[in-house]
């Protein structure tokens, strides 16, 4: 799988790069086709990604266990440093706080319990959260990890 190879290229990561790449086409040559062109690349992989592309954790070092929430499931998942990876997740609860993951990044649980993105653009749109920060909605789906005690 790259996304285990070229850990830094999540799929978020390459999105974003074929916008810009687009971008600086568009100045260097002024010509709406080549812009175009890495304007539709980059959507057609954005919604890709949403539709099929998850959160993964890549590489777990913490010796401890922590808790995920898949991405379609209201049940927290038991994850101890045997766990085989990647691991698809939506959220993880690692020493009491939650990490919220967007779809298409990868993370990396280090020895201390902090979770890390390996992209820039990656650490813009993830990050830890309180249970305040969702909605009516997404609370409901988020309440047990929150809960869980680890």
């Amino acid at each position: 799988m790259i996304r285990e190879k070229i850990k830094w290229a999540d799929p978020l990561t390459q999105a974003m790069m074929l916008l810009i790449l687009g971008l600086i086409l568009f100045f260097i040559f002024k010509k709406m086709t080549a812009a175009f062109s890495m304007f539709a690349l980059s959507a057609i992989r954005g919604f890709y990604m949403l539709k099929h592309e998850k959160g993964l954790i890549i590489e777990n070092d913490y010796p401890g266990i922590f808790y995920v929430k898949p991405e379609n499931s209201d049940e927290p998942i038991k994850v101890t440093p045997h766990t085989s990876l990647p691991i698809p997740a939506d959220g993880i609860k690692i020493k009491d706080k939650v990490f919220k993951l967007r779809t298409g990044t990868n993370v990396k649980i280090t020895k201390e319990g902090q979770v890390i993105t390996y992209s820039p653009i990656s650490a813009l749109v993830n990050g830890y959260v309180q249970l305040k920060d969702f909605n009516k909605q997404e609370r409901e789906s988020w309440k047990k990890l929150f809960k869980i005690s680890n």
